[in-house]
């Protein structure tokens, strides 16, 4: 249970191939639900307890910053709309039909706050961002796997797959 080794790290959402990130869920229902599991999987989840403080970037923040508090209002309330567009592609669900390509740009703003950790030593854990999966929970991105251990993993059977639609005049 962990990031994969750097030969298995395939490009996802917040990491390009062969870049390891640790991802994990607030819970097990957005776990199970950011798998996308069949019924009668065995899905094999891991505790990975967080004991000292993590400093992350909130991407589920960005619709309740008020822009008129900068001093510099207007440069933010421009930013403010890329960001929510990269918040939401963060939360994308990655198909096994994507291409690479996809994720280019999430990637790229992912690599940019790493990048502050270098250069102005913010001291960036990693990222939250919403689950589009999942209504209970949301996502964490840790840059560093090494930061958290697993102490414990359960087996979970999948028996049901709950379903809801909305109808579309065509």
């Amino acid at each position: 249970m962990g990031a994969p080794p750097i030969e298995n790290a395939t490009a996802g959402r917040a990491n390009s191939e062969g870049i390891r990130h640790l991802y994990l869920a607030s819970d097990k229902n957005t776990v199970i639900s950011e798998i996308r599991p069949s019924i009668s999987d065995n899905v094999y989840i891991g505790k990975f307890p967080i004991k000292d403080k993590l400093k992350v970037v909130d991407f589920r923040n960005l619709n309740t910053l008020n822009v008129f508090s900068f001093t510099d209002p207007v440069m933010y309330a421009v930013n403010l709309e890329i960001l929510d567009s990269m918040n939401k592609a963060i939360a994308k669900p990655v198909r096994s039909g994507d291409s690479k390509l996809d994720y280019l740009s999430t990637q790229f703003l992912v690599d940019f706050i790493k990048s502050l950790n270098e250069n102005d030593s913010y001291d960036y854990d990693g990222i939250v961002y919403d689950s589009t999966l999942s209504t209970s929970g949301y996502n964490l991105m840790i840059f560093e796997p090494e930061l958290l251990e697993c102490t414990k993993v359960e087996k979970n059977i999948i028996q049901v797959l709950n379903y809801s639609h909305v109808v579309s005049e065509l």
